[in-house]
């Protein structure tokens, strides 16, 4: 979490992950790095006019987000410099380019585009940042301020841990903050845990032994039993893996966005494997 970067639209969701995005890279020693893309002009004449529209419109996006970041510097007295970046384009492609330009390994950003998990529940732009860019991601919720991660909640579906790369930057996450980690499997009625999913508890105790933890086994329907895990032990952040763990495709289908309003008051870190 050195490299930090925070898709800015001018929204309050994003001022808000910006100010999220602060706190956390002054308990990090965080480099932080603004970015707004904005749409490249068009005009209905082939007359020349692009060019002066696009400068004007450049000039003005770099001078609100400078604005923004020595506004938020001195609101939350952070000293380092940030860096801001503006520039025309799709946010996915300029967000991929950044992310391999500046090294960054986190990004974070706010709820845009709905507000009940993915584009009904993180937002269109949270979720298609998650789904294509190899990059860990919080989305922070409005609302949401920084805590000292006291305690984290990782939702897993014990599937492929013995090797798995995210499950090492968990355990990071955790020793830095000092963190509880409350592990949720949840478990669909009449389901028998299997072996080889007992055997991934067996191992997940083992790797995060020297951290306080514990293992989670709530029945029932996949966001009810998170949210459960999330209350009972009132976790600061949730954990998922996506891609290769089904937990997170699960939670993204339609038919739990429409029957549930998720966590949305904590923010969502999704830790991909290298």
């Amino acid at each position: 979490m050195k490299n930090i970067l925070v898709p800015i639209d001018f929204s309050d969701p994003s001022k808000n992950a910006a100010e999220y995005a602060i706190e956390l890279a002054k308990h990090t020693d965080g480099k932080i790095t603004f970015l707004h893309v904005y749409p490249m002009p068009t005009v209905a004449t082939e007359m020349p006019v692009l060019l002066s529209s696009y400068d004007e419109i450049e000039h003005d996006s770099l001078n609100l987000l400078k604005n923004l970041a020595e506004e938020l510097r001195a609101k939350l007295n952070y000293k380092p410099a940030i860096e801001c970046l503006t520039g025309p384009g799709y946010l996915l492609e300029t967000t991929k380019d950044i992310v391999k330009e500046k090294a960054i390994d986190l990004i974070v950003m706010g709820i845009t585009g709905g507000g009940v998990v993915t584009e009904k529940l993180i937002g269109s732009n949270a979720t298609v940042i998650i789904k294509n860019l190899n990059c860990s991601t919080i989305v922070v919720p409005l609302g949401a301020s920084f805590k000292q991660l006291a305690t984290i909640a990782f939702a897993t579906d014990f599937e492929n841990i013995e090797n798995s790369t995210a499950i090492k930057e968990i355990k990071t996450v955790c020793e830095t903050f000092n963190s509880k980690l409350r592990i949720v499997n949840v478990i669909h009625p009449h389901q028998i845990l299997s072996y080889d999913k007992s055997l991934s508890g067996m191992i997940l105790d083992g790797i995060f032994e020297k951290i306080d933890h514990s293992i989670h086994l709530p029945e029932g329907e996949l966001a009810d039993g998170i949210n459960k895990v999330i209350d009972e032990q009132k976790a600061d952040i949730l954990i998922m893996i996506p891609r290769r763990h089904v937990v997170f495709s699960e939670m993204i289908a339609e038919r739990h966005t429409k029957k549930m309003a998720f966590h949305t008051h904590i923010p969502l870190l999704t830790i991909h494997e290298k």
